[in-house]
């Protein structure tokens, strides 16, 4: 069953290195909803959207992107 979520990340970390980039970001964003992701910069808004796009893989946690994982998206009609 697809969630009520358009995304939904759990606990997810990321790591360049040494480099700690995101650390246990959990979001819930409702299908319909119009955010925005502001903050300093370096302060891991586009290594986020590169896991959401699946561009880059998390050290741990989970991302859904309309109820799938990305890269793994089944043909929208």
């Amino acid at each position: 069953m697809k969630s009520n979520y358009a995304i939904e990340v759990s606990s997810l970390n990321l790591a360049y290195g040494a480099a700690r980039i995101l650390k246990d970001v959990t979001l819930h964003i409702p299908q319909g909803a119009v955010v925005g992701l502001v903050g300093p910069n370096v302060a891991g808004k586009s290594s986020l959207i590169h896991c959401l796009l699946g561009a880059v893989a998390p050290q741990s946690g989970s991302v859904e992107v309309l109820g799938e994982e990305p890269g793994s998206f089944s043909e929208q009609v």
